[in-house]
């Protein structure tokens, strides 16, 4: 079942998520070092505005995902 599948905690999963947080980091830093104000907040809408995109994509993804298992549950029967 769905609910009962592993959480994607996997080592890829964790040197993705490492991999990420590294980027983000440096150019937080290197937008420091240039002395610019706003830094943490540029970086925040970036990451916000992907998170949106993200989720865009996910719901989408699941949504085709339900008219599929209807489309393939009606040529079963």
């Amino acid at each position: 079942m769905p609910s009962e599948r592993e959480s994607p905690y996997t080592k890829e999963y964790q040197k993705a998520l490492k991999h990420n947080e590294d980027v983000i980091n440096q150019a937080l830093q290197i937008m420091n070092e240039k002395h610019i104000s706003n830094a943490e907040k540029i970086i925040d809408d970036i990451i916000n505005s992907w998170i949106d995109v993200d989720n865009f994509a996910v719901l989408n993804a699941f949504e085709d995902g339900i008219k599929l298992g209807l489309e393939l549950g009606r040529l079963v029967k």
